[in-house]
């Protein structure tokens, strides 16, 4: 993450649950690590650029874009591009997009599950319970959940 001031910018698979919306981040401690120092440079009114890759950047929920003069947050977006020059491939890193937000919003966003239908819940559990039985019960459906 970059400090950004002024006009110029400076400076893996979950879950098997249907119908609960995940992202797919490095890490549990992505959020921590990561917000932290954003969250510092946001105290002290710094505008922040976080550098991405194009396939984590899509597993994000989407964020409300703002203006670049309004933006607390620059997102830039890059991924790897197979190019032949001279008979070579090699890849380039090449930036893909830019999308600016505020900070707050971004946070709240990114932050807060999107919880599926419950039915859809108990019916995965369910069909996991059966799995790990021998015999699976007749009935289908969890009696009493609580």
């Amino acid at each position: 993450m970059i400090p950004w001031t002024g006009e110029q910018w400076t400076g893996p698979h979950s879950p098997a649950i249907p119908g609960l919306i995940t992202y797919h981040h490095p890490g549990k401690g992505w959020y921590h690590s990561s917000f932290s120092r954003v969250s510092i440079l946001h105290t002290w009114q710094k505008k922040t650029a976080v550098a991405l890759n194009k396939g984590f950047y899509d597993t994000l929920p989407p964020m409300r874009s703002v203006s670049k003069e309004e933006a607390e947050i620059a997102w830039l977006i890059y991924d790897l591009e197979l190019i032949e020059e001279r008979d070579q491939k090699r890849y380039a890193l090449t930036k893909n997009d830019e999308v600016f937000t505020e900070f707050e919003p971004a946070l709240l966003t990114i932050t807060t599950p999107l919880p599926g239908m419950i039915e859809d819940f108990i019916n995965l559990l369910q069909d996991k319970l059966d799995e790990q039985l021998e015999t699976p019960p007749n009935n289908k459906t969890i009696e009493r959940v609580f």
